[in-house]
């Protein structure tokens, strides 16, 4: 995503005025507002880099507004950032800290429950620009818990909404997205694995009959 910004010229970082100096220190929430305002036809260069400046310093857009032309010129020019959005694809964080808990990241299909990898594939279905934080939410655990245990699940997303880097965010959604199809097909053997052992124990015919049913969809399992 690049956005266009009236003034590109670098400056001396050590004079730079805005809060969120960089894509690392960008929230996902923060990146979806930028977007929003880059992508709004309505509005001029101008108005974009004084939304766009309001939300990296944190001020008013009317304080903006009332700065000094040449100020406003100088500050802007920090923003150039924006314009070169990268992230890097080999450097997966091991551990985050989400709402106040250390979450350590696991990228082992292995480690996924199946209910967790299912909210992966149903919200990843729904649209990746659209449910970032609820695909991230599935992939995200805090330590010493159980995916959605113990912990709120809505709260748990809306942290990473509003914490979690957008570099983080592509890093973690890139990893396990180039490898989905590894992730579907291993989901789909521990699955079949999983109802074999539930046919085995399960005595119930009517309960037996929908096992069997799934496991002809899976594999063409017969008995």
């Amino acid at each position: 995503m690049k956005v266009r910004t009236i003034f590109t010229r670098k400056k001396n970082d050590s004079l730079n005025p805005l809060k969120y100096k960089s894509w690392d220190d960008i929230s996902i929430k923060l990146y979806d507002e930028i977007v929003n305002i880059n992508n709004n036809n309505e509005m001029t260069d101008f108005e974009k880099n004084v939304k766009i400046l309001s939300l990296l310093m944190e001020k008013k857009e009317d304080d903006i507004m009332n700065e000094n032309i040449n100020n406003i010129s100088d500050i802007v020019k920090y923003t150039s950032f924006l314009s070169d959005f990268n992230f890097n694809k080999d450097k997966k964080p091991k551990h985050l800290i989400i709402n106040g808990m250390k979450c350590t990241i696991k990228y082992d299909i292995k480690d996924m429950t199946y209910a967790q990898f299912t909210d992966f594939q149903t919200f990843y279905k729904m649209g990746i620009n659209e449910h970032m934080q609820n695909i991230l939410s599935t992939l995200i655990v805090p330590d010493n818990h159980k995916y959605g245990e113990k912990y709120d699940i809505d709260e748990f997303t809306n942290a990473i909404y509003n914490e979690l880097s957008i570099t983080n965010a592509q890093t973690l959604l890139f990893f396990f997205l180039k490898n989905s199809v590894y992730l579907f097909n291993s989901s789909k053997t521990y699955l079949i694995s999983q109802m074999k052992k539930m046919l085995k124990k399960e005595n119930n015919p009517q309960v037996r009959e929908k096992i069997i049913q799934t496991l002809a969809l899976l594999s063409g399992y017969t008995v």
